[in-house]
């Protein structure tokens, strides 16, 4: 199952990273702001697909001294804790944060994750900015996982307004999660925020007829779709189809609005495992499908 928030061990949640949502667009980002900004060219000649990929490549896998400080600060706030015990959970802390000489680079894990992204949404990322965070992954036989989540132009530009001035958040996003010692794709996901409180009838069988019609432009001619069904809709968050192919695999596309436009999708490689079916509209306020 291709989406971010699944079985993925969230690293001591307020500790390590926090969901921050900006008008429906969720995003990870550490508690301190840090990363140092590089504009590169990667080429990838292990693999055909788009092997000329360019992006602005952001690694947030440095752990500063001011993080390390206001972890500190968080830690000393439990109730009975020993300075001891504060160095040896700030220490772990910094270790799952932290890849080590056996994991891929960021720059190796960015070029996976845009290859899969490319062939898996028919993705065109030229312009786009990568952010990529390392932490723990239980969904990966290492253990460790990169977090490469790939910001559209327009995304960038609107959150800086969007805190401030109480506006929603437009422009798309795609994440993608790599086993950090193999290099093999565990998650990849599609998101725009698209949200819309004029859904009309959820019971259109036009939405189905939508969702195949996006499903089409991600999937090759040798591959059809062999059933769609809505698994989830609501007024608030349009209409949520999955879209099971002939190679065993499945999309889960949510569409919004009278044009019944893709607001998220989400790619299960071994066939769809029921994940999209228990979304509440809350877990999809936040972006988690």
């Amino acid at each position: 199952m291709t989406i971010l928030k699944k079985t993925r061990n969230k690293l001591l949640v307020l500790s390590i990273a926090s969901v921050l949502v900006i008008g429906g667009t969720t995003y990870m980002t550490y508690a301190a702001s840090r990363g140092v900004s590089s504009n590169i060219t990667t080429i990838d000649k292990s693999n055909g697909i788009n092997p000329t990929v360019e992006y602005t490549l952001i690694d947030n896998s440095k752990v500063t001294e001011e993080y390390k400080t206001q972890m500190r600060t968080k830690l000393s706030m439990q109730k009975g804790i020993t300075p001891e015990q504060i160095d040896k959970q700030l220490s772990d802390l910094v270790a799952s944060l932290t890849p080590s000489s056996k994991d891929i680079s960021v720059q190796q894990a960015a070029v996976y994750g845009a290859n899969s992204i490319k062939k898996t949404f028919a993705a065109e990322l030229k312009g786009f900015t990568a952010y990529a965070i390392f932490h723990k992954a239980s969904n990966s036989s290492s253990g460790f996982c990169w977090d490469i989540q790939f910001k559209s132009p327009e995304l960038i530009e609107s959150e800086k307004n969007a805190a401030s001035q109480g506006k929603r958040c437009a422009g798309k996003y795609y994440i993608a999660t790599v086993d950090s010692v193999k290099g093999t794709m565990l998650d990849t996901s599609f998101g725009e925020d698209l949200a819309s409180n004029d859904n009309g009838n959820l019971s259109d069988p036009a939405w189905i007829d939508a969702a195949k019609k996006c499903v089409s432009t991600y999937i090759s001619k040798d591959v059809t779709i062999t059933n769609a069904k809505v698994v989830n809709k609501g007024a608030d968050v349009g209409v949520t189809v999955v879209c099971k192919l002939s190679n065993g695999s499945a999309y889960g596309v949510r569409l919004v609005g009278k044009d019944k436009l893709p607001a998220f999708s989400s790619f299960f490689p071994h066939g769809y495992d029921g994940t999209l079916d228990k979304m509440t509209p809350a877990d999809i306020a936040k972006g988690k499908g």
